[in-house]
This record gives structure tokens, C-alpha cells and sequence, in this order.
């Protein structure tokens, strides 16, 4: 005859794996049903028989997942789940993911990713807040949080996330070059002055740094400087047209108004 036993599984996702095995009295035969994490992501209800002329010995034992086990399986699915469009699971994905392993820099990003491609910007920052109140030593989520305050127009939270990176080779000049961009925009004329300084050190053959230098040698009204940098700039190709003409009006302005031409 035909034994049943209705196994339910009333969460999403346990913490357990079960393995199920069925032995006949008769210790001839056995049945071993493994319930894998296939089973685990979407079937609520399932059933595990076997065909004998005896009631079988039921025995069950528990497997406990390590937290680096639970861990895999979530980012598996969240990243499965985002790839299908499926965003809603991708979601809770990510948040269960955040809640075993919330110093998980990579989850947090794609959730933050996700949470910006729905307009959810707010959320999306306080996502990567909490990540660096957890390790401010994460490159990747202070560039992130960077960029998504300069498109939010929060320039003075940007710089001020700038300024508390880490100082590293690889970022050193992309750290730079939002110092220099953001103090410019803020007027902070000496701060734009120091990082366009540096940045021409490191690359000489950009233009962009030397017209960023000359602008703030000219804002602070340091003639010689400026000029020097205005000319340096456009020396150096692949510059627009607009760009170039507002170069040469510019060096000229100043040619003209130098005290020592009097």
C-alpha cells in the first residue's frame, strides 16, 4: 500500500534543512529524501511516499544551516530574483540577507541600486549611512552615497562624505576630482584650488585640471597664477569649441587688466 507522510513548510525560508528517512522493518531497503534549498525558495506544501507492504520506521533529523549558509542561499536568490525583474523578491531578499549580514557591503548596493531605479533616493541614502556607521572604511559605499547626493543637489553632504573616505591609491585621484568639483561648486575657492593643484601633479596632460586651477587662481584673484594656468589649459587638446573660446576670453581679460600693463 501506498504511506503518505504531508510534510508542511510554513515559512519562506527556515533555517533548517530536513532529511527524511524511511527505513522498512524489514532493514532490506532505504528511502533517503533530501529537501534542498530548491525546495526551499517557493513550495509551501509538499508529500514524501514510499511503496511497501510495511508501515515504515519514520525517522527525521535536523541539519542547521551555518549563518554563511543561509547567507549564500539569499544572495543567490536576491541576485536570481533582479536579474528576473522579480524586484519585490529581489527586496525582501536583500532586507533578510541585511538582517543576518548587515555589514554585507554588496547587498546593501544592490539594495540601494534598486531602491534609486524606484525613485526611492531617501531610502537608498539611509541604506548607505548605515552601512558606513558599520565600517567607514567602505570605498564603495561612500562613492555611491557621493554621487547620489550630487544628483539630490546635496553638495555640501557630498563633499563632507569626500573628505571622510579613505585616502587610498586606486581612489586617490577620484577623490580628488569630486574635492575639487564640489569646493568649486561651493565656492570654497582654496579647497578647489588645493585638489586642482594636486590633480595637475598627478595628471599634467588634462586640461580639465588645469581650467579647474585657473578658474580658482582667478576667483581668488591671483592674476599670474591664473593666467598661467588659463594658458597651460589651452595648450592641451580636446576641448570644445565654447570651451576653448571661454579660454581665450578669459586669459585675455585678465592680459588686459593685469596692473603691469599700465
Amino acid at each position: 500500500m501506498f504511506i503518505f507522510q504531508q510534510c508542511v513548510i510554513t515559512k519562506w525560508f527556515k533555517q533548517t534543512i530536513q532529511t527524511i528517512r524511511l527505513e522498512h522493518r524489514s532493514g532490506c531497503k532505504r528511502v533517503c529524501l533530501r529537501l534542498s534549498k530548491s525546495i526551499l525558495s517557493g513550495i509551501g506544501l509538499f508529500y514524501v511516499g514510499c511503496v511497501t507492504a510495511q508501515t515504515p520506521n519514520l525517522s527525521i533529523t535536523e541539519v542547521v544551516l551555518s549563518q554563511a549558509e543561509q547567507v549564500t542561499i539569499l544572495q543567490q536568490q536576491a541576485h536570481q530574483a533582479q536579474q528576473d525583474g522579480r524586484i519585490q523578491q529581489a527586496i525582501k531578499a536583500y532586507q533578510r540577507l541585511l538582517q543576518l549580514a548587515p555589514q554585507s557591503a554588496s547587498a546593501r548596493f544592490e539594495l540601494a541600486t534598486i531602491r534609486v531605479a524606484n525613485g526611492q533616493w531617501t531610502r537608498a541614502v539611509k541604506l548607505l549611512q548605515d552601512g558606513l556607521m558599520q565600517d567607514p572604511q567602505q570605498i564603495k559605499l561612500t562613492m555611491a552615497l557621493v554621487q547620489l547626493y550630487r544628483h539630490m543637489g546635496h553638495d555640501r553632504a557630498a563633499l563632507q562624505s569626500v573628505q571622510t573616505m579613505p585616502d587610498t591609491a586606486t581612489h586617490h585621484v577620484w577623490r580628488l576630482e569630486q574635492q575639487a568639483v564640489l569646493a568649486q561648486r561651493l565656492q570654497q575657492h582654496q579647497q578647489a584650488r588645493t585638489s586642482y593643484a594636486a590633480l595637475v601633479e598627478h595628471q599634467p596632460a588634462q586640461g580639465r585640471w588645469w581650467l579647474g586651477l585657473a578658474i580658482a587662481e582667478d576667483r581668488l584673484h591671483q592674476l599670474k597664477p591664473a593666467m598661467a594656468a588659463y594658458a597651460r589649459a589651452l595648450q592641451l587638446e580636446g576641448w570644445s569649441l565654447p570651451s576653448r573660446q571661454f579660454i581665450q576670453n578669459r586669459l585675455q581679460a585678465l592680459q588686459e587688466s593685469a596692473p603691469w600693463q599700465d
